[in-house]
């Protein structure tokens, strides 16, 4: 998956279809006042109280940037975020934006207060792309493989590694959930042969990251 950092906010704002924010109860006020109310009309924006305590995927609202319509996909569940919470929630984030099936994805990262919890956002999102129907030859499935760039707005300072190295933990995980869905008679010493390449290209990957 290739990340598309952005130099500003309105940068990210402008260059994507829907914007998703991963979010806790703790965040929202800041958020609603710092992005929500910019992008979304007054009369349809709901209350922060509203928009915390989602239980399903997220909630879905529909706004506006210079002219541009713009989905924005909220989901804040939690009291606060920590690395465990920024991964089930940016999951489940990433798994509802496959079923919007927009161009051009953007994930906001720059409200999280520390790498550990950015990292765990993007192996979370990537980890959520997985296609767990990928051996269903259907029209529908055949759609889900979208998601081969994200766009973001990352902290000042924020070096792009330590997103890259979420979506390297996440593609892992994606390795491994693909080997053990894959049907028996699909394992052929071949395929299992490669599928070890692969994964020790992408530790091998992920080991000079941490060494930067």
């Amino acid at each position: 998956m290739q990340l598309l950092p952005q130099a500003t906010f309105e940068e990210l704002l402008g260059a994507v279809d829907m914007l998703c924010i991963p979010s806790s109860k703790e965040m929202m006020d800041n958020l609603y006042k710092d992005v929500l109310s910019i992008v979304i009309p007054a009369d349809t924006l709901p209350s922060p109280a509203e928009l915390c305590g989602q239980k399903s995927s997220g909630i879905l609202l529909y706004g506006k940037w210079k002219d541009k319509k713009i989905k924005i996909l909220i989901y804040a569940d939690h009291d606060k975020l920590t690395e465990a919470t920024a991964y089930s929630v940016t999951k489940k984030l990433s798994i509802r934006a496959k079923s919007e099936q927009v161009e051009k994805t953007g994930l906001m990262v720059h409200h999280l207060s520390s790498p550990e919890l950015i990292k765990s956002a993007l192996t979370g999102w990537t980890a959520g792309l997985y296609d767990l129907g990928i051996y269903k030859n259907t029209e529908e499935n055949s759609l889900n493989h979208s998601g081969s760039s994200l766009f973001t707005f990352l902290p000042d300072g924020m070096n792009p590694s330590t997103a890259l190295e979420g979506i390297t933990i996440g593609l892992v995980q994606r390795e491994v959930m693909d080997l053990v869905n894959t049907p028996a008679n699909h394992q052929s010493p071949a395929l299992l042969g490669e599928w070890a390449m692969q994964s020790a290209s992408a530790y091998g990957y992920l080991a000079t990251i941490l060494d930067k």
